[in-house]
């Protein structure tokens, strides 16, 4: 479960923000090979419902709410080092991919205006670089954190405007760090931990829509997700 925030901002002001949580399912296998490299897979799928606070481009006020479900993809590799009171340390890197679906419901906007949305689909594929490391803190008991940062290489998005009688547009955000933290507790069985995960877009280029004799910029602005939440597991 994550409390999950995305916020979008063009000129340095806040366009529009969302706000609530996401849930999801996943899992993680960690295995340890030759010289001590690690190779670790992990798979999520994730979905929800959040509140949509924005307004138009006239400043009208738009209140809604936002449709999220995707999945995201990495895998590491690693190598680990072991030093005395049973302490590891492992540096690693790896690629991740987010893809995800966020879809706007209908609404009204503060003139009485009715107002319809529409779905936009999201894929990121990223760079990862970090650190993770654990120790024992009982016989059965094992304390565990990570931390890093995340670099795109390659966004999009494609806006289904066709649904509301315009243009499919297809942009390509801006490329942006972002950085990621977990720290947590493990028994033989079971996991718990907090995590904190960034999500960055620069503003993409402009696109040139031509309606009539009127010409409209479409430009993806600056977006950022902040993430934070709670992971609950049982080992396999």
């Amino acid at each position: 479960m994550e409390d999950y925030q995305w916020q979008e901002f063009v000129h340095g002001s806040r366009l529009l923000e969302e706000s609530g949580f996401l849930y999801g399912l996943g899992f993680v296998y960690s295995t340890e090979l030759d010289d001590h490299l690690t190779l670790r897979p992990a798979a999520e799928i994730f979905g929800g419902t959040v509140d949509y606070e924005g307004q138009t481009v006239t400043r009208l006020a738009a209140s809604t709410d936002t449709n999220y479900f995707g999945v995201k993809v990495e895998c590491d590799l690693g190598r680990r080092y072991r030093s005395g009171r049973n302490l590891v340390i492992e540096p690693f890197g790896g690629l991740g991919l987010r893809a995800w679906t966020r879809d706007l419901e209908d609404t009204t906007l503060s003139d009485g205006t009715p107002a319809s949305g529409y779905p936009e689909d999201w894929v990121s594929l990223y760079g990862r670089l970090g650190l993770r490391g654990s120790g024992e803190l009982s016989a059965q008991k094992r304390f565990f954190a990570q931390a890093g940062v995340k670099a795109p290489l390659y966004n999009r998005m494609t806006a289904y405007q066709s649904e509301i009688g315009g243009q499919d547009l297809t942009f390509h955000p801006g490329k942006q760090p972002s950085f990621f933290a977990e720290a947590g507790v493990r028994t033989e069985r079971f996991t718990g931990s907090i995590f904190y995960e960034g999500i960055r877009f620069e503003q993409s280029e402009s696109i040139i829509t031509i309606e009539g004799l009127e010409e409209f910029e479409n430009f993806q602005p600056e977006s950022r997700a902040d993430l934070y939440g709670v992971k609950l597991g049982v080992a396999f």
